[in-house]
């Protein structure tokens, strides 16, 4: 027996609704597969990479971590508290945080 006729028996057992999920699942499969024989899938090397393979296909503004004019108010120098806030204003949800620095953002802090 085949693994297509495997999958098949066990399609015919589940129902109609969960079907429709499988066949999602089946489509976004046939797509990763078209998009992988477009640009050669990945590839799997011996050996250790080879450093400045990328050279010249990444680059970053001499800026890039510049203050960006729309937030020079907000001075919060930590960024796992920045990925805090920003996590809390997205979702709507208050911070359990002391720290006086939150007051200046959009969000609300339980604990002062």
């Amino acid at each position: 027996m085949t693994t297509a006729d495997l999958v098949y028996e066990h399609l015919k057992q589940l129902p109609e609704p969960t079907l429709g999920t499988v066949l999602d699942f089946v489509q976004f499969l046939e797509q990763k597969e078209r998009q992988s024989g477009r640009t050669g899938g990945s590839k799997v090397t011996d050996g250790p990479r080879q450093p400045g393979s990328a050279r010249g296909q990444v680059w970053m503004a001499p800026d890039f971590d510049a203050p960006l004019e729309d937030f020079k108010e907000f001075n919060h120098r930590d960024p796992f508290d920045r990925l805090l806030i920003a996590q809390a204003i997205v979702l709507g949800c208050p911070l359990l945080s002391a720290d006086p620095l939150f007051s200046a953002y959009p969000v609300e802090c339980i604990w002062k």
